[in-house]
């Protein structure tokens, strides 16, 4: 069974999550740590959320306040989502995506989340709204994405 946590509830998985998170997309080891260090310490956003299967790790979600340097006005955004290889093709991202969305206006009143990526499909199928393609810090083109946030977001039950 999957049960989602607040990281700051579940901290003996920051290095974990670390590790992911500079393994899949790089970086600076210690900046990435710093980063998601704030999720355990702050009581709004930054927010990162673990996928907890049989007392370990299985993946982890974010809700930032920016993840694109290159769109500042949009706020706030959907990141870090990243699942256990041996976890996949279980359904664990979507539970992540949806505890997200039903947390996210417990921190911030807002209309929409936004969130960057290479694949399409995928956030499609799951209610997200292409935008357009930008561009990151690298030069790199992704789609931009955005997903309504209401009252009635999908929420989970651990």
């Amino acid at each position: 069974m999957v049960k989602i946590y607040d990281l700051k509830d579940k901290p003996l998985y920051l290095d974990t999550i670390v590790k992911w998170i500079f393994n899949e997309w790089g970086g600076n080891y210690d900046y990435i740590r710093s980063c998601i260090n704030c999720s355990i310490i702050s009581e709004v956003i930054p927010k990162t959320f673990v996928a907890e299967v049989n007392g370990e790790c299985a993946g982890c979600i974010s809700i930032l306040r920016c993840d694109l340097q290159s769109r500042q006005d949009l706020y706030p955004w959907l990141g870090d989502l990243f699942v256990n290889p041996k976890y996949r093709n279980k359904g664990i991202g979507t539970y992540l995506i949806e505890y997200s969305l039903s947390r996210v206006i417990e921190y911030i009143n807002c209309t929409y989340i936004y969130m960057y990526t290479l694949i399409a499909e995928y956030y499609e199928k799951r209610g997200w709204v292409y935008i357009e393609n930008v561009y990151n810090s690298k030069g790199e083109i992704f789609r931009l994405y955005k997903h309504a946030i209401t009252k009635t977001s999908p929420a989970l039950i651990n």
